[in-house]
């Protein structure tokens, strides 16, 4: 939840709402040509996307983002096989602080992500990355607001690992960005992964991302306090 509500930042967070909205009405065929710059815990692609324009709506079905390989859409319901493929795989969540998923662990988050679309308040957007040729689910991405006032976010990002390596989290973190730069006119946007995630680490800095520095004992995962290493971007460094 953001840090700063309720009180007078529940009027921001209608406001956000508002440009959410106004940002996303109108066309799908509308294209994005301003130029590109979860926890991320994924051990993902590392091969540059190609820079092709993004299309963005929201439609009757929510947020709807596309670029040359990959679509970001909401999650519906009959998603749960597609998710729990890569949520149950002890490889793919090695370095989450969640994970390997039980079938009720992949139900629950479907719950929460598929609800999201219904909030006018809405603060988090976590999306399922279809890869748009063959049209098959092959991850979960997110963009989150953590404070309004201040105009912070953070992304995050998981895949399968049949997708490992072939730069879909970079087209995806790439994604993330512009929505949140341009759309939820975020200041600044932070990502954090297990300090071992080179592969994570990799995409980050692709995306656009810098190193901050690490926060030990950030997390208790599984038992035991684990370090995170600190990547941002600020709006106006791109």
């Amino acid at each position: 939840m953001p840090e700063d509500r309720p009180g007078p930042a529940r009027r921001l967070a209608q406001h956000l709402g508002n440009i959410v909205r106004a940002a996303t009405a109108g066309d799908a065929g509308i294209p994005w040509t301003s130029a590109l710059p979860c926890r991320p815990a994924s051990p993902a692609a590392t091969v540059p996307c190609d820079k092709a324009p993004m299309n963005m709506r929201r439609a009757n079905s929510g947020i709807r983002m596309a670029s040359g390989r990959l679509v970001l859409r909401e999650f519906v319901v009959t998603d749960e096989d597609a998710v729990h493929a890569f949520a149950a795989d002890p490889l793919v969540t090695r370095f989450t602080d969640w994970g390997p998923n039980r079938v009720e662990d992949t139900r629950a988050f479907l719950a929460e992500a598929t609800a999201q679309a219904t909030n006018p308040e809405r603060a988090e957007f976590t999306l399922a990355a279809v890869h748009a040729r063959s049209g098959r689910l092959i991850g979960s991405v997110a963009i989150g607001v953590t404070s309004v006032q201040h105009r912070r976010g953070e992304i995050g990002f998981v895949f399968h690992r049949d997708f490992w390596s072939h730069g879909y989290a970079t087209e995806a973190a790439e994604l993330l960005l512009r929505f949140g730069f341009d759309h939820l006119q975020l200041r600044r946007i932070s990502a954090t992964c297990h300090p071992d995630n080179h592969a994570s680490v990799r995409v980050l800095e692709k995306a656009g991302l810098e190193y901050e520095g690490r926060m030990r004992s950030h997390l208790f995962v599984r038992g035991a306090w684990r370090d995170s290493l600190l990547y941002a971007a600020v709006n106006g460094d791109r």
